[in-house]
């Protein structure tokens, strides 16, 4: 059985209480992070029902906590390296339905606590939010992004998420921009439509093929297993730098 809740906790909440009345052997659970929206998979384990949350991380129960310091710093130290100094960023709305934070606001929060360490200046004001991951949003952002107070647009756009950068891309270059001659992007997800692009795009692999594989092996080891002890693993996220980073125009 699959149940789609996109985040909402009244959702998520009945999908669990259908797939226990269906008495399902097992549940994969693969969703944002946030503290307040965890307490209901208690309900699996009062009935005994074996499951595996992804990033959702609880020691009480088997997770697998997914991290993404490691490629985020990996990126940053690209952004460094081929000389870039005024960015720009475009993201979807960190807010859960709740009002919590999810994890997407952890990941960007570590982004900009790298720039702060390797003196690369981001403000607010840099800082661009979209109501969706798009395309669509993307191509609007675009129009959106400050000129620094220098009449210069930013030598790197960073986008969290992949087709968001795709959108970027489309409107940047309807505008005369080369990519990355001109301007540098960087998406996040590593989904199929960032290798193809007409440049093809440097981003944050969240490998999510792979965590689910695993999810469905873990689960699998304890419903033949009942007696085996929780278990936590971790997963990195990965860096991938393609065509879409350049030298700044600046640094050439």
């Amino acid at each position: 059985m699959l149940a789609t809740v996109n985040m909402k906790l009244e959702e998520e909440e009945e999908a669990i209480s259908r797939f226990l009345q269906y008495r399902v052997d097992g549940v994969v659970i693969y969703g944002d992070y946030s503290e307040t929206m965890t307490q209901h998979f208690k309900k699996l384990q009062e009935n005994k029902v074996p499951f595996v949350a992804v990033k959702c991380y609880d020691e009480s129960y088997n997770n697998i906590n997914v991290e993404a310091d490691d490629a985020i710093s990996e990126m940053v130290d690209q952004i460094q390296r081929f000389g870039h100094s005024r960015i720009c960023a475009i993201v979807g709305n960190f807010l859960h339905e709740d009002g919590s934070l999810g994890v997407r606001a952890k990941r960007f929060e570590t982004f900009k606590k790298l720039l702060r360490e390797r003196g690369i200046s981001f403000t607010d004001d840099d800082l661009i939010i979209v109501d969706r991951d798009s395309r669509e949003c993307g191509i609007e952002a675009v129009d959106r992004i400050p000129a620094k107070g220098q009449g210069n647009m930013p030598t790197l756009l960073f986008c969290m998420y992949d087709h968001i950068a795709i959108g970027a891309m489309t409107r940047l270059m309807q505008r005369g921009y080369r990519i990355p001659r001109d301007i540098s992007i960087v998406g996040y997800g590593n989904y199929e439509v960032a290798e193809y692009s007409v440049v093809s795009l440097s981003t944050i692999d969240t490998r999510e093929t792979e965590i689910l594989q695993q999810a469905l092996s873990m689960l699998m080891e304890h419903i033949d297993n009942p007696e085996l002890e929780t278990e936590s693993r971790v997963i990195q996220h990965r860096f991938i730098l393609r065509d879409s980073i350049g030298f700044a125009p600046e640094s050439k």
